[in-house]
């Protein structure tokens, strides 16, 4: 059985928030379901300036899956 699950990693989700049309384009020629770590989604958070970016990201995160 073969699976098409994609794990993001933090820089891949920290490129697609800059904007980089070359890594947006990318992600979204790749089958759903998206998936994001914990860890990486953790490390965004954690990196986010104020409530306001925490906030942005964790809708940004909503996006994808996070798994353990």
């Amino acid at each position: 059985m073969a699976l098409d699950n994609t794990v993001l990693d933090t820089n891949v989700l920290i490129e697609i928030l800059k904007n980089n049309q070359e890594t947006i384009r990318q992600v979204e020629s790749l089958s759903p379901p998206l998936f994001v770590s914990v860890i990486s989604a953790m490390e965004l958070i954690y990196g986010a300036l104020n409530k306001s970016e925490q906030k942005k990201l964790q809708q940004f995160l909503s996006l994808f899956t996070v798994i353990d």
